[in-house]
């Protein structure tokens, strides 16, 4: 029973000896584990399709990523946009009372001004701020 128990579920060991724990409740940690080990599936096997964070690819200065989050605060909302250079890290920070299309604006509008350097591709994966040209 716990042999295909664990093929079936895969569980960790603790996990294991909880649920089994009613059904069996002589059963020991340790009584598990070498049962485990006997049948040769005491380690859970590693999963070859697990993603593997990478580096971003080389490029040059001026590359942003920009974000916008709301922030509740103890007198309310705020929202926090935030722009990074991929490659100096330089970083631009603004709050406004609103994640608006104007305010996404004015907030590309000062982030040109704000960094030293030219700016070659803005990438953004969120924010509806950041979405279309306002009417202004």
């Amino acid at each position: 029973m716990v042999v295909d128990f664990r093929r079936r579920t895969m569980l960790p060991l603790d996990d294991m000896l909880g649920h089994l724990h009613e059904s069996l409740p002589q059963l020991s940690h340790s009584a598990l584990h070498r049962c485990l080990v006997r049948h040769g599936i005491s380690q859970r096997p590693s999963t070859t399709n697990a993603t593997k964070r990478g580096k971003f690819s080389p490029v040059e200065m001026g590359y942003l990523h920009i974000d916008s989050s709301e922030l509740r605060l103890e007198h309310g909302k705020r929202h926090l946009f935030v722009t990074i250079d991929r490659v100096t890290k330089f970083t631009y920070v603004a709050f406004y009372d609103a994640a608006t299309k104007r305010n996404g604006a004015v907030f590309l509008r000062e982030v040109v001004d704000a960094f030293p350097y030219k700016i070659h591709t803005v990438l953004t994966d969120n924010g509806a701020a950041f979405t279309e040209q306002p009417d202004i």
